[in-house]
């Protein structure tokens, strides 16, 4: 699951490199950790923005670090995922979707 590169592009890309520039984080992945956890705190999703200021603005957390990182990353996304009411998606499909690929590894 987190084995490449991840990609931010636009608007969020931009306030990541601020965030780092300004020494809240020294990584753009604690960066990209943190938001996990706060946008599902205050149920918030970010869209991309394509406007024209933030047209060409990427950043980009490699795949060593996000390999390094992977159990961190493995572990929020699951907990995420258990602890969302979304009704859409049923408990059942929720625990699959956590911890299906731990019978690949």
């Amino acid at each position: 699951m987190f084995d490449k590169n991840i990609i931010i592009n636009g608007k969020h890309a931009a306030y990541m490199d601020l965030l780092k520039e300004k020494g809240f984080f020294y990584r753009i992945l604690d960066i990209y950790i943190n938001a996990a956890i706060v946008g599902f705190q205050y149920n918030k999703k970010g869209s991309v923005d394509k406007s024209e200021a933030y047209k060409d603005k990427k950043t980009t957390i490699f795949t060593e670090q996000v390999l390094k990182e992977a159990s961190v990353l493995k572990f929020i996304y699951r907990l995420i995922m258990l602890l969302d009411n979304d009704k859409e998606i049923s408990l059942e499909d929720r625990i699959n979707r956590a911890f299906r690929d731990d019978s690949l590894s």
